[in-house]
């Protein structure tokens, strides 16, 4: 008897044993396969982005318009994957051609800033700002002096530039209203803020100023952060560059969280400013700038050439400085913007699209006319405003 219970103890152990082995098997095979399949996806994923990124274009198609009872005072604004129109009514958020959200309101001239999917808008020479976001207003601030520039982080973080009888300031605050800082500046000593810009997420803050040294006008530019970085930092300045001798800092803008470029009449330079601020990379032009564009991992600089026949030059850097792309060009533009690794410019009736190195891509006349050209994250599809000042959606083909 012992030994036949030690027998069926045996066998069912060893039918255990590879009912076992065969179930490893087959998770392996499964996940063998799964890897096959999300492999073979990310190559197709990979394999479309590049065709579609690299396709070229020979005619557009109109795939819905939306009317917008235009006036030539209306404004449009990216706002996230879709926009926000200003007219003399109030201000819209528009998506896939639906009116979300609208609010009432009437200003003289007003100072707008977007920051993916949050906006902030005040009237010039104002004290109070409203925060709009996706599902409407979410907030309003009201600074101490009357405002002439403006930036808000998508967290709601408003900085400005405020004005009174004898000098400009600085004026940081929450989403909720708090101050967070507050500053006097004058053209001696410090110096005068021309330019803010602030991070998305509301934490740093880059101020170009003017100042005076030896009856000559100069640049500064300086650095701000209100995280645990800059809380032991006198006036939370946690660095600035003065080595500006022949050229005005007119403009700074984070190109994303970390990095800000600096523009002057001739140059520009990249700051990385992770925690401390430090020079990346400075390029210095054979002309003066005429226009700038940007998105965050390229700088676009238009200049004039000499030549009647294209008389405008375009370079586009990357953050390193690195020049990707240098051409001329005959067109008369009214707008030029950078999305991904896109590059369109256009004027009243025309369109071009260029890859990042200078490929053409499309290049047409559209009939409707244009205002505008707002970008998508599909390199085929485009809002074009209308000379109406109507929306209509594009699809290259």
């Amino acid at each position: 008897m012992t030994n036949i219970r030690d027998y069926l103890k045996y066998r069912t152990g060893q039918a255990e044993e590879e009912y076992q082995k065969k179930i490893s098997r087959h998770k392996r095979k499964v996940r063998i396969a799964i890897a096959v399949i999300l492999l073979l996806l990310a190559v197709t994923a990979i394999g479309v982005k590049i065709y579609l990124d690299n396709r070229s274009y020979s005619q557009y198609e109109v795939t819905n318009i939306k009317n917008m009872n235009g006036a030539g005072n209306n404004q449009y604004f990216k706002f996230g994957e879709s926009m926000l129109v200003y007219t003399d009514d109030g201000i819209s958020y528009v998506k896939d051609n639906e009116t979300v959200w609208n609010q009432a309101f009437e200003m003289k001239k007003p100072i707008v800033d977007v920051c993916n999917s949050t906006m902030a808008i005040c009237d010039l020479d104002t004290t109070t700002v409203y925060i709009y976001d996706a599902k409407g207003q979410r907030g309003k601030i009201d600074t101490m002096y009357p405002i002439v520039a403006l930036e808000v982080s998508e967290q709601g973080v408003i900085a400005a530039i405020t004005e009174d009888t004898e000098t400009n300031r600085i004026e940081v605050f929450d989403r909720e209203g708090n101050s967070i800082a507050a500053g006097q500046t004058y053209v001696t000593g410090e110096g005068c803020p021309i330019d803010i810009s602030l991070s998305n997420d509301g934490t740093k803050l880059a101020v170009s100023y003017i100042y005076i040294d030896g009856g000559t006008a100069k640049s500064r530019v300086v650095f701000y952060n209100y995280s645990e970085v800059g809380k032991n930092e006198v006036s939370r300045i946690v660095g600035g560059f003065n080595h500006y001798e022949t050229t005005i800092v007119s403009r700074v803008e984070f190109l994303d969280n970390d990095t800000v470029a600096a523009f002057g009449d001739n140059m520009f330079t990249v700051y990385n400013i992770k925690q401390k601020p430090e020079i990346s990379s400075e390029t210095k032009l054979d002309s003066v700038i005429k226009s700038i564009f940007y998105n965050e991992e390229y700088i676009g600089i238009v200049s004039k050439t000499e030549r009647y026949e294209k008389p405008y030059n375009i370079k586009v850097y990357d953050t390193d400085g690195k020049e990707k792309m240098n051409m001329d060009t005959e067109l008369m533009y009214t707008g030029i913007s950078l999305q991904n690794d896109r590059m369109i410019i256009y004027n009243n009736t025309e369109m071009k699209l260029f890859s990042i190195s200078g490929k053409e891509r499309y290049s047409g006349t559209v009939n409707e006319g244009i205002r505008q050209i707002i970008c998508t994250d599909k390199p085929d599809r485009y809002y074009i405003i209308n000379s109406e000042y109507n929306i209509m959606n594009v699809k290259l083909k």
